[in-house]
């Protein structure tokens, strides 16, 4: 009986050290994977509008993407996340005490806004670049003008910090930090502002392609427990009048109220009349 206490121990604690091994070299893994650097391959923007409509219109697109919804009404940032896996912290983008805009460069925001790459190389945390990677040059512009303008917030924040589990599952290949890292541009110019085809499928590319894919057929689920975004062409089949009601309530025309985390539309909301037609001239297309 002894003998077999004895093995069973033994194999106990051999089972216990190979679980242990196990998990320091996925731990490394995953932490080798988060701090690969990237280096984007193209020219970033040097120089941003200074004058007053493009500041304005680049606060309007800070809205209409939610810049607000992870970094705070003032952009002072905050922990939004602190879990086993890791902490995401969605930075202060002022310039006051603890902000990013004390030290970043024209270029630096460029490539964290558009590449999703911090100016260490290293890949932003849950920044949704794969949508404003579609920005235009000057649409670009007109956000990082804005940031660089807006008031100091004295706000300092711990890192983001990917844990011994989120490291775990970054190497098993259940999370990717880089997921929506780029090193090369996919844009064209933007179209003429307008009530147009163009102008609508340009916009749809900076706000809707992310979720319901570049044609608008539907897409993968955010997580394991979302649903799978729908396909958006029937919403082409609505009244004007309809579309821009269920993106300013979040209500579609069949009373369904849409989940605000699965479908950002209040920030969409901030859309303009126009904008909204434009998409929905686009959507009619499809």
């Amino acid at each position: 009986m002894k003998k077999i206490l004895k093995w069973t121990g033994v194999s106990l604690l051999g089972l216990v050290i190979v679980l242990v091994s196990g998990g320091i070299a996925l731990s490394s893994i995953g932490s080798s994977k988060a701090n690969k650097t990237y280096e984007v391959t193209e020219s970033l923007l040097t120089t941003v509008p200074e004058d007053s409509a493009s500041l304005a219109y680049g606060e309007h697109l800070s809205k209409i993407h939610g810049c607000q919804s992870c970094h705070t009404e003032n952009l002072g940032g905050k922990v939004f996340v602190d879990a086993p896996p890791f902490r995401a912290v969605a930075a202060n983008l002022t310039s006051g005490k603890g902000g990013i805009a004390q030290s970043y460069s024209i270029q630096d925001w460029d490539r964290a806004i558009r590449y999703g790459i911090k100016p260490d190389g290293t890949a932003e945390f849950l920044m949704p670049s794969k949508t404003l990677h579609n920005l235009s040059d000057a649409d670009a512009g007109a956000l990082i003008a804005y940031m660089r303008s807006v008031a100091p917030v004295d706000n300092e924040l711990p890192a983001t910090e990917l844990r011994t589990l989120g490291k775990i599952l970054t190497a098993a290949g259940e999370f990717d930090a880089a997921a929506e890292t780029h090193t090369v541009a996919n844009r064209e110019p933007a179209p003429p502002a307008g009530i147009t085809t163009e102008y609508g499928k340009y916009l749809s590319s900076i706000t809707c392609t992310h979720c319901h894919g570049a044609n608008m057929e539907g897409g993968v689920p955010l997580g394991p427990d979302a649903p799978a975004p729908p396909p958006l062409v029937p919403a082409g089949t609505w009244t004007i009048e309809m579309f821009i009601k269920s993106m300013r309530t979040g209500v579609t025309p069949a009373n369904h109220e849409m989940n605000p985390e699965m479908m950002p539309w209040e920030a969409f909301k901030h859309m303009t009349d126009e904008e909204l037609q434009a998409i929905h001239l686009y959507l009619q297309t499809l």
